[in-house]
């Protein structure tokens, strides 16, 4: 479903996704999405089965700091620990929590279209 969508939107997908980083190292995205019309911006994305730990958003920052996407957003299937809300402010990470993979891609049109 969040494949779908992100196609659907225009965007073109790679799951997993590489961005090469400013160190030259090759991160690994759950899914990387290009902006349609736009050569090297990216939405990088990461999935977190169960709930998503504050380890899970470190991880994500770690690598987005390397490869400079223009959004990174984690989707928390079903939900984002209370402990790890915090970081995604501090970090400007988005989260998208969701029951499943279709309540999350349904969470994640609205987040795009805002």
């Amino acid at each position: 479903p969040l494949m779908h969508l992100l196609e659907e939107l225009g965007f073109k997908v790679e799951i997993p996704g590489y961005i090469t980083g400013s160190s030259g190292v090759r991160q690994r995205f759950d899914i990387v999405a290009r902006y349609p019309g736009v050569r090297a911006e990216y939405l990088a994305i990461d999935v977190a089965p169960g709930e998503a730990s504050p380890e899970d958003v470190l991880r994500l920052f770690a690598k987005s700091v390397d490869a400079r996407p223009k959004r990174s957003l984690l989707i928390a299937i079903p939900k984002l620990r209370d402990d790890a809300k915090p970081l995604l402010k501090a970090y400007k990470i988005e989260c998208v929590e969701g029951e499943g993979a279709e309540q999350a891609a349904e969470r994640l049109r609205g987040l795009l279209r805002a």
